[in-house]
């Protein structure tokens, strides 16, 4: 997935960290790299807050992630939630 998203190839990338969530839930890396991905697309934002709110639970001090929730959230029009 990483050599997709380097080589701007998005939907391979996307399909990659797809599968890789798939085979493994806790796959951090995954998680953060298909958030990015989404949110940049505007498509599938529920299924960032899905995979963000409980990496963000185990680590809470990583601030990329809280961006890309905070701009889900935003686009959601939860705006409450993200400003928060």
């Amino acid at each position: 997935g990483l050599y997709y998203s380097e080589n701007d190839d998005f939907v391979r990338a996307e399909k990659c960290f797809r599968k890789a969530l798939s085979l493994d839930s806790h796959d951090r890396q995954a998680a953060k790299e298909l958030a990015v991905i989404l949110v940049n697309k505007g498509d599938d934002l529920l299924l960032v807050v899905q995979v963000l709110e409980p990496l963000l639970a185990a680590n809470p001090t990583d601030y990329d992630s809280w961006y890309t929730l905070g701009v889900a959230y935003f686009n959601l029009g939860a705006y409450g939630k993200a400003a928060n």
